[in-house]
């Protein structure tokens, strides 16, 4: 059954091209990257992409959010994708490893109702605003929802093809989009799955499009 590799695109880093071309062929049918709008500087990396094989490119005019670029994707491969067993979503900024995403995607099994994190290790290298906001979004998770995780906020799942037309219903479009992507599991029947992954932030994670202050306050709210 096919398996499918996502990612959300703005303004990527241009490690991803590497990472992409140094996935065996058969691990995913298909990988789909969303440009979210990004700044027209950034048109040859994603040229680069497109000229790999399995590799298809889905187009926002603007920036739409983490959480809409995510839909796009859900969308199309509901619409196109036969035989999908389930889908792996990673990120665009470098931060995740080929030896990660494999070892997610390996996670996809058939008939499973069960949603599997990359969780990242919080140590001292992490930078204080990802540290921080990880560690207040796990304790409110866990105490007011009931959903225990080490890291909420990681952008490498596999996803079951089955919670797709689940996602599609959720309303936010940007960063709490991930957060309400573990409601919807949780209310639906899904388990949930943590796999350790390496944590890489390059320049304290300064290629990173989220803003600590209006992105934390959106997923709070």
């Amino acid at each position: 059954m096919n398996k499918v590799l996502l990612i959300p695109a703005y303004n990527p880093e241009e490690k991803i091209i590497e990472v992409i071309k140094g996935l065996p062929k058969g691990v995913f049918d298909q990988v789909l990257i969303v440009n979210d709008g990004s700044n027209p500087k950034y048109l040859e990396i994603f040229n680069q992409l497109s000229m790999i094989r399995d590799v298809s490119i889905l187009e926002h005019e603007m920036n739409q959010g983490k959480g809409a670029a995510l839909k796009t994707g859900f969308s199309y491969i509901l619409k196109n994708t036969k035989n999908c067993l389930g889908v792996v979503t990673a990120d665009a900024d470098g931060q995740h490893l080929k030896k990660d995403i494999l070892a997610i995607a390996d996670c996809l099994k058939p008939e499973q109702r069960e949603l599997t994190i990359g969780s990242r290790t919080f140590d001292s290298d992490v930078p204080l605003r990802s540290h921080f906001g990880n560690k207040l979004t796990r304790i409110i998770m866990k105490f007011v929802f009931k959903i225990d995780l080490k890291d909420t906020q990681s952008g490498l799942r596999a996803i079951p093809y089955s919670l797709l037309p689940q996602l599609l219903k959720i309303s936010f479009n940007r960063y709490e989009f991930e957060i309400e992507m573990l409601l919807a599991a949780k209310k639906n029947g899904y388990r949930f799955k943590e796999i350790e992954i390496d944590t890489i932030y390059e320049n304290n994670n300064i290629a990173s499009s989220f803003n600590p202050v209006i992105d934390s306050a959106r997923i709070y709210f």
